[in-house]
């Protein structure tokens, strides 16, 4: 991993990244939500949004095929 790389983001900045709101992602079912942790009171999302968006564009395929 290069330094330049983020490990985690805020998620106002995720979701600004992502194209959804934060309501959006809170109320996804949990297969759907970004990878995340809890660090006190702030939750950090540390799949990147890249990663993200694939990974949320195939269970989504998956979903319509069944």
């Amino acid at each position: 991993m290069r330094e330049t790389e983020k490990a985690g983001w805020k998620m106002g900045e995720y979701c600004d990244l992502v194209g959804f709101g934060r309501s959006k992602l809170y109320t996804l079912p949990l297969e759907l939500q970004p990878k995340s942790v809890v660090v006190g009171a702030r939750r950090v999302i540390i799949e990147p949004p890249s990663v993200y968006l694939a990974r949320y564009a195939a269970l989504q395929n998956e979903r319509q095929a069944a």
